[in-house]
């Protein structure tokens, strides 16, 4: 088995996050245009703290997900990185993809829930059109939040079904 065989294979990935699969380059160039009064501590070490270490527990690996989510705040920067997510899948030659993430996190600038999800169908339409990579999204719930909060991302959920959306994920630690 080599490289080059595992890369030409088709492959199906049904379980990737939106916000976990952000590229480095793309996240500091977002992290740049935060406003000032939102940007991270100089003493963070961005690279380290969105590539987090193969060891550690759940939460520890979500705590990753705290900057990527603050950068993927607007419409534009939901969107490329919907695209650029499964443009990176394609080129390892992804032919079906599931990408999830809680729309609910990604309304700290004024979105609206529907924006968010919008703007993320968006991305994915695009990079089915221009790579042919097949894509839908999970919206996720988080166990940590109330029961009208979840209801929101499941009716979203249902709202988008066979508009990029096929399915509700419950998720946490």
């Amino acid at each position: 088995m080599t490289t080059r065989w595992l890369r030409r294979i088709p492959k199906v990935e049904l379980h990737v996050h939106l916000d976990g699969g952000l590229r480095v380059k793309t996240f500091l160039e977002l992290a740049k245009q935060l406003p000032h009064g939102r940007r991270f501590p100089a003493s963070v070490d961005l690279r380290k703290a969105v590539t987090p270490g193969s060891t550690g527990s759940l939460e520890e690996y979500l705590r990753s997900f705290e900057y990527t989510i603050a950068v993927l705040q607007t419409a534009e920067a939901l969107e490329r990185a919907a695209f650029e997510l499964c443009e990176d899948a394609a080129k390892e030659n992804v032919v079906y993809i599931e990408i999830r993430f809680c729309p609910l996190l990604h309304t700290g600038d004024g979105l609206s829930p529907r924006d968010v999800v919008q703007s993320a169908v968006a991305g994915c339409a695009r990079a089915k059109d221009q790579f042919g990579i097949e894509v839908h999204l999970l919206l996720t719930a988080l166990r940590n939040e109330s029961t009208e909060r979840s209801m929101e991302v499941a009716q979203l959920a249902a709202q988008f079904r066979g508009k990029g959306v096929v399915g509700f994920d419950l998720a946490g630690p």
